[in-house]
């Protein structure tokens, strides 16, 4: 069962022989293993190399960025492995279809557009006369 990893402590975080170490500024290193890794939460002064985040990207592990505060920062997030061109196309080819039909009215839409043509229909020869007062 993989979990989330919150690191606050400052020092440097890298890939080594397919595992991830976090070395702490006191020069201990601490092995994180990847399979448990569902999150990496980084919240202290760290360096990273590229050799890791290209490695985190393989294993699908994002890592969110927080700045000195507990502000968030940032999140580099592995792309989406199943999703393919020809899917994401279909996609849309879909929704452009379906955004340019009208949908069906509801009962009480139809009931207000019946109202309003019966409105339109209504001449002034149809409408009841009102008669006006002369000016005097």
């Amino acid at each position: 069962m993989s979990r989330n990893y919150y690191i606050t402590y400052s020092g440097r975080l890298r890939r080594k022989d397919n595992t991830v170490y976090l070395e702490k500024a006191d020069d201990t290193r601490v092995p994180l293993p990847v399979e448990d890794i569902d999150a990496l939460y980084l919240y202290g002064e760290l360096d990273l190399n590229t050799r890791l985040l290209n490695f985190l990207a393989r294993k699908h592990i994002p890592l969110h960025v927080f700045n000195y505060y507990g502000y968030y920062s940032g999140t580099y997030y592995p792309r989406e492995y199943l999703n393919s061109g020809f899917l994401t196309v279909k996609q849309v080819q879909h929704y452009e279809r379906n955004a340019q039909t009208p949908r069906p009215k509801s009962h009480g839409e139809k009931r207000q557009a019946g109202s309003a043509l019966r409105a339109e229909r209504q001449t002034p020869a149809h409408r009841p006369r009102v008669r006006r007062r002369g000016r005097g």
